[in-house]
């Protein structure tokens, strides 16, 4: 049994990613590690009361019942209190404080108490950062900063009031005026610098470690020790292949479980699994990398039978099933054979639009049968969708717009890094340019993507000085194919208009017609796309369906046109994974 420190209701932590704390509080999380761990489950009384964990029924109901242990600031709640109120005082807005809050049935006493001021061990580990020349990207991502973010780090260990380390008194650092380097992104780093050197003093103070798997935190999953055993997505997998929907399952059932002889054996025979299939990934790989493949092992493997997704009792027999299945599929294969990434390829899906993934993720669910699973991997969430033929298929989500650092160029970029797929295809929807020929639903195929962002501009004419690139000879080719065969709209192939503008007015239509009259239509995301995989040589291609013309925008078509898109994306995946 071991102690797991649950970082990720940190609502500073999450804050420094740009989060906050979900709607349901972590509740599917917290369910997955009290049911596939035996290990204690801490928290602290700070991420509890700031992040409003007591609203959770389930969190309540583990205090109750001594599921959940506190690694206190304070011997008593009351102390907490008195500390907070002054050391805070400067925050009022970030940390509201009201000691009503604090009057109720929950009862919240020390499981073991700190000894030394974390605001003083912080302020040891700034200085030591600053002296020791560690790199500061992983902080600071794919920003630049460094000496900024070093004056920042300098200013905290150096600052002699009662305020507490966070990033409101980190922001009181930054200087409005820098034009080298964003305000938030400074103030955002050093919360997750803080929030690294608060973890990494708590994990050691505790003997804990922390679960991984989880969205936006991978930067701190460099203090885990024991991966895979802690991986709420590898752990959620494992539960879902023997047939249990963690999130239907009665709070008081969750809790019988723990304490029922079932529990035990269970949790042995998932750390053999994952243990077994640990050793089969090469210990170079990263983390990341060792997640996807033992996910990939697991998804190929389920197993069969009528089950009762709420029969927890029923989960020793099925995870036995499981294992037996697993060391079956393994006999034989070597790691170079099984796990090879030339062993299976991989085709990514990326959309950029809630609809446009909506519409993806309904049609895949009906053709391979089960629901996608997300991953974190690398900066971002990524599908698994399923496997055809040899082809493993996934997808993925960026922002709006070619161009910032979610945007489909950066989100591209790192998943052609982290996955070295084949192919990258993007669905979805446009504006067409040729209403007299078009109409809406109609697919727009990119022969070429045109970015119409880079002009000249003189006062007698606007000039295009944007590149024309063709898209993948194949792809194209596949999708001409598709055209043969498809009725339910027209399919039209030529340029796509590409540029960071949601475009909304008769007159830019006019001026895109006139600086590339060969175009079809336009969209955001084409021109950062086609940066990316050119550059890596991966083949690509956009198609999307018409929604409007650029001009009286309503969300009226959104739907039914990304399905459409969809619908032409999977009769072109069933042709290209022959190959």
């Amino acid at each position: 049994m071991g102690n797991i420190f649950l970082h990720f209701l940190n609502r500073e932590l999450l804050r420094s990613i740009g989060q906050a704390p979900p709607l349901n509080l972590f509740d599917p999380e917290i369910r997955v590690l009290y049911v596939a761990t035996d290990a204690l489950l801490f928290s602290n009384f700070a991420n509890t009361i700031e992040g409003n964990y007591l609203k959770s029924e389930l969190f309540r109901e583990l205090i109750a019942n001594d599921a959940i242990k506190f690694y206190a600031e304070k011997q008593n709640i009351e102390e907490f209190w008195i500390t907070r109120e002054s050391r805070y005082k400067f925050d009022r807005n970030r940390y509201p404080y009201i000691t009503e809050t604090m009057n109720g049935e929950i009862l919240m006493k020390p499981f073991i108490v700190r000894s030394f001021s974390m605001t003083d061990q912080l302020k040891i580990n700034l200085f030591q950062h600053t002296k020791s020349n560690i790199d500061n990207k992983p902080f600071l991502g794919q920003h630049s900063g460094t000496m900024e973010l070093n004056a920042v780090i300098k200013s905290l260990h150096q600052h002699e009031g009662p305020e507490a380390m966070t990033m409101s008194l980190a922001s009181t650092f930054v200087s409005d005026t820098n034009r080298e380097v964003n305000k938030t992104l400074l103030v955002n780093s050093a919360g997750r610098l803080l929030a690294y050197y608060y973890l990494k003093e708590t994990l050691a103070n505790l003997n804990a470690d922390i679960a991984t798997g989880l969205a936006g935190l991978s930067l701190f999953e460099g203090l885990a020790d024991n991966f895979p055993s802690y991986d709420i997505f590898l752990l959620r997998t494992i539960l879902k292949n023997c047939g249990i929907n963690i999130l239907n399952i009665p709070i008081n059932k969750l809790i019988e479980f723990r304490n029922s002889p079932e529990h035990q054996p269970a949790i042995l025979q998932i750390a053999q699994i994952l243990s077994n299939l640990s050793n089969l990934i090469h210990a170079d790989y990263t983390l990341d990398v060792k997640r996807l493949k033992i996910f990939e092992i697991l998804s190929s493997v389920v197993v069969n039978g009528a089950l009762n997704e709420n029969s927890l009792e029923k989960l020793p027999i099925n995870l036995h099933q499981l294992g037996l299945k697993l060391e079956r599929q393994q006999q034989g294969y070597h790691e170079v054979n099984l796990l090879n990434k030339s062993s299976m390829k991989s085709i990514i899906i990326l959309t950029a639009t809630n609809k446009e993934s909506k519409a993806v993720l309904k049609l895949a669910t009906k053709s391979f049968g089960s629901e996608a699973d997300p991953s974190p991997i690398g900066n971002h969430v990524v599908s698994f969708l399923g496997i055809l033929n040899s082809y493993k298929i996934y997808h993925a989500q960026c922002e709006a717009g070619s161009t910032g650092p979610s945007s489909s160029q950066a989100v591209a970029n790192d998943l052609i890094v982290s996955l070295q797929p084949l192919f990258i295809l993007m669905p979805g929807i446009a504006f067409g340019l040729k209403p007299d020929e078009q109409k809406i639903g109609d697919i727009l195929v990119s022969t070429h993507v045109c970015s119409y962002e880079r002009q000249r501009i003189s006062e007698k004419e606007t000039l295009s000085r944007g590149e024309k690139v063709p898209s993948s000879p194949l792809l194209l080719s596949l999708l001409r194919t598709v055209s043969h065969t498809w009725s339910e709209t027209d399919i039209h192939f030529g340029v796509l208009m590409s540029g960071e503008k949601l475009v909304d007015s008769s007159e830019f239509v006019e001026k895109l017609k006139s600086i590339e009259p060969e175009a079809i239509g336009g969209e955001m995301e084409g021109a950062g796309l086609y940066a990316s995989a050119h550059r890596n040589k991966v083949d690509w291609i956009v198609f999307k369906s018409i929604v409007d013309w650029g001009m009286g925008k309503t969300d009226n078509y959104q739907g039914t046109s990304a399905s459409l898109a969809t619908k032409v994306l999977f009769k072109a995946l069933t042709i290209l994974t022959k190959v």
